[in-house]
């Protein structure tokens, strides 16, 4: 199989044909002399290579410096379980080809097993496999055709047919190319300026073919040779979102509406659809627009944006919007609640009802401009949600001692609330106002990766901060970001584990004073939590003694290693452990006063000797667990502390 070329290729349409060398089998050959011969028929020519042989360093090269290529299918990703994926789960490589993807690459994945690591870690996605492949008739699904790309690619493709496949859950139904929610064979869905698909099908069907080679031809949305259009806008660019547990078909309907209202405005507009709070963050951050608007907040009853009411949402908007950012939230019920958490007001929701509505010019002029009200509707009547507590300057149309909508500063930015359940009319007018005013966010940046060094549960305060302040130090001097915290409550553990910067956790003093303190840590729901975090990609680094984390290690990682002593001695740096820490520095002796450790075997000890270890490292899905036997935090294990921590890749 072919290397990568040297040099981008020439060609105006491209694809690159990617083994992943994790299967080795024949598989990958049938698929690629399949597609390419299906492509060549239409005029598009193949890049094939392996991403064996520092191929994956290419590939991201390759895509990273400038290229025409606008399709990407990885073959057989996962088939051979977690460790081939680790490199291809990497920071570089995740910054790489999501960046790619949303200039408007489109990237397809077959495979099986955990390939959905990839989807989930990559572009947040929240999709579960089913264990073992199965076959099934498999229909269209016109609704995810037309909305990812087209009518037009909706009735080109086959009705039904017949595959051996790798089956997904969770798949929302405008996702899902072929099958359902429960059970989809094809995945199919937008990210950005791109587009993503999952390709169950193992063995090259012809049909699978087919519908591939129709994606490969798709015309790209962007210039995919450089990354201009996501660093530097000359236009303001608007994203509308749907999907924060409302109603589909009316959000669609809106936002189309909205889209087309801004068209007519010169605006650069972009509709997505979100499943998830880390989707809505990444969103953000990739498409960089400058006015937001999210569509039926609230609509579809509280419970689903709950999950997008957390402090990683909430430091992402505010942060956008203090940019300079416009934000407007359309919706009802739960939508003053949004407002208060993330803007400190204190709204309250009266619910829907038909009203006279008229324009305060004050609040337009105050938020805006001079002449901002100029074009706006001097009053209607109309069937709105209400609000109560606004400020009347914040108060932009007022009826019956309600706002309808509100209109308010925040930082250098903007935000509003719109009531209107229809959205159209007046409403239209006043989004087209605004987004035509709106600020330029180029220089915005969201919050980035950090590091949490966590004090609270060992015996002494002083004791835990000399460790924390030396660890501290060290991840300045390493140029890791990274807050200190001290964690004695659920609620301090969870907030943790639902920080999405959040990659790298250091828990100092388990089981330091015994188990009252620990308590928190044996709960079900943060043993179920903290766990998923490390499979997820986390790295959570322990320190700590006694009886208290043996049951730590065991209950939440299933790890049965137990604390058999305390004293000095020198030992030996274990060389098969060590390439698991990706070309770290690493000195060759260790030598501290620390706790020692039984039953840890020979791949996952790093300092250690024939029967114990006093340093020890374990994958735990696609995340690590390290254990620290030292608890006076001498420079030697802080200085490996540090190396682990650059590990994750995310610094």
């Amino acid at each position: 199989m072919s290397g990568f070329p040297s040099e981008p290729c020439s060609s105006a349409a491209q694809a690159l044909l990617v083994s992943t060398g994790d299967s080795g089998s024949a598989s990958d050959e049938v698929y690629i002399d399949a597609i390419t011969k299906s492509l060549a028929k239409v005029g598009v020519s193949s890049v094939i290579a392996s991403l064996v042989h520092q191929g994956l360093d290419k590939l991201l090269g390759y895509l990273e410096k400038g290229t025409t290529v606008q399709f990407v299918f990885l073959i057989a990703v996962g088939s051979a379980g977690v460790q081939p994926m680790i490199p291809l789960l990497g920071e570089k490589a995740n910054r790489v080809i999501t960046e790619w993807v949303a200039r408007g690459g489109t990237l397809a994945v077959s495979g099986e097993g955990v390939v959905v690591q990839l989807f989930n870690v990559y572009f947040n996605r929240q999709w579960t496999i089913c264990d073992s492949p199965s076959t099934q008739v498999v229909r269209l699904n016109r609704k995810c055709a037309r909305h990812v790309i087209s009518e037009e690619f909706a009735e080109a493709l086959l009705e039904e047919y017949s595959v051996e496949t790798v089956i997904l859950k969770g798949v929302p139904a405008n996702q899902c190319l072929y099958g359902q929610v429960d059970s989809c064979s094809v995945a199919l869905s937008r990210f950005a300026n791109g587009r993503l698909c999952f390709v169950g099908d193992l063995y090259a069907q012809v049909e699978t073919i087919e519908y591939l080679t129709k994606l490969a031809t798709l015309d790209s949305a962007q210039d995919l040779a450089s990354t201009d259009s996501i660093k530097h806008k000359t236009s303001v660019k608007a994203l509308i979102v749907c999907g924060m547990g409302c109603f589909r078909a009316p959000d669609d309907f809106i936002a189309k509406t909205v889209s087309e209202a801004f068209a007519k405005c010169n605006v650069e507009t972009q509709v997505e659809d979100v499943d998830s709070w880390p989707e809505l963050i990444q969103l953000i951050s990739l498409t960089k627009p400058d006015f937001i608007l999210l569509v039926g907040v609230g609509q579809n009853g509280p419970e689903p944006v709950f999950p997008f009411l957390n402090n990683s949402v909430k430091d992402a908007v505010t942060t956008w919007v203090d940019g300079g950012g416009t934000l407007v939230v359309h919706g009802e019920g739960i939508i003053a609640d949004l407002f208060n958490r993330f803007f400190d007001k204190n709204w309250q929701s009266v619910g829907v009802s038909s009203c006279g509505f008229y324009l305060n010019v004050s609040a337009a002029r105050q938020a805006v401009s001079q002449k901002f009200a100029d074009p706006l509707a001097k009053g209607f009547y109309k069937k709105m949600n209400m609000l109560r507590n606004v400020d009347w300057r914040e108060c932009l149309y007022r009826g019956m001692g309600t706002c309808s909508i509100a209109l308010s500063t925040y930082g250098n930015g903007r935000i509003a609330h719109i009531g209107d359940v229809n959205c159209d009319g007046p409403s239209i007018t006043f989004l087209q106002e605004l987004v035509k005013n709106a600020k330029r966010t180029n220089e915005v940046s969201l919050p980035k990766n950090k590091a949490l060094i966590a004090c609270g549960l060992g015996l002494f305060k002083a004791s835990d901060d000399f460790y924390a302040d030396h660890t501290a130090k060290t991840f300045k001097d390493l140029g890791i970001p990274f807050s200190k915290v001290d964690i004695s409550s659920t609620t301090d553990i969870v907030a943790l584990i639902e920080d999405e910067t959040c990659k790298f956790i250091f828990l100092i003093g388990v089981g330091q004073a015994g188990a009252d303190k620990a308590r928190p840590l044996f709960k079900s729901n943060i043993r179920d939590a903290l766990r998923s975090w490390v499979e997820r990609g986390g790295y959570l680094a322990v320190q700590g003694e006694g009886g208290v984390m043996d049951s730590f290690l065991s209950k939440v990682f299933d790890k049965h290693w137990k604390c058999v002593g305390y004293y000095r001695e020198e030992r030996e740096l274990n060389e098969d452990c060590e390439e698991r820490f990706r070309g770290a520095m690493l000195p060759r002796e260790y030598s501290s006063k620390a706790v020692v450790i039984s039953g840890v075997s020979e791949d996952e000890t790093v300092y250690g000797g024939s029967d114990d270890c006093s340093l020890a490292m374990a994958n735990i899905g696609l995340g690590r667990l390290m254990l620290i036997g030292d608890v006076n935090a001498e420079e030697i294990t802080i200085d490996v502390l540090g190396e682990f921590a650059k590990c994750t890749g995310c610094f």
